[in-house]
């Protein structure tokens, strides 16, 4: 040691240029990770909305195949809300005790249902018959960024198959 200098009145601290540079560095991660985690919870939303109508399309078919009667999704394309419906006789009633048989897709997810072929049902619904089959349409699902989801429905074997886009028909 030096004479006449003394550790004493020295205390060992941080620079105000070191907080305000580590400061800026924690910013520019904290704005990295929310918009990351923006994206991924509107794709997370989308993806469960779409998992949600899958489960209600095979609660439906299970339910046709079973009793031997058809049961219909019902959607609503303004509100999301759904329902199963079953025949009765030449109309359809809504199915009473299956717990998860009403409901409605998040808001801020927009459902389109477009039917191919002829169909007897109302725009918007989904027929699933007892013999297996099912009207051939496909469900648009799309969220406010304009991402989509679309669900097909084989006619032949009412799988409900999920993709992010739509394969180019054949003429």
């Amino acid at each position: 040691m030096t004479p006449g200098r003394s550790n004493r009145g020295r205390r060992a601290a941080f620079t105000l240029v070191e907080l305000m540079v580590v400061l800026v560095i924690i910013s520019i991660i904290t704005s990295v990770v929310v918009a990351e985690m923006g994206g991924s919870f509107q794709d997370a939303l989308l993806r469960s909305s779409a998992r949600q109508l899958v489960s209600i399309c095979n609660t439906a078919y299970g339910r046709a195949v079973a009793t031997g009667h058809a049961h219909r999704v019902a959607l609503n394309m303004e509100t999301g809300a759904y329902v199963i419906e079953r025949r009765r006789g030449h109309e359809f009633v809504p199915v009473e005790n299956i717990s998860d048989a009403k409901g409605r897709i998040d808001s801020r997810i927009r459902v389109e249902v477009h039917t191919r072929g002829e169909s007897l049902a109302p725009p918007g619904a989904i027929t699933f018959y007892a013999d297996g089959t099912a009207d051939d349409c496909q469900v648009k699902l799309t969220d406010r960024a304009g991402d989509t989801r679309f669900l097909k429905v084989d006619p032949i074997t009412a799988r409900l198959d999920v993709a992010d886009s739509l394969p180019e028909e054949a003429p």
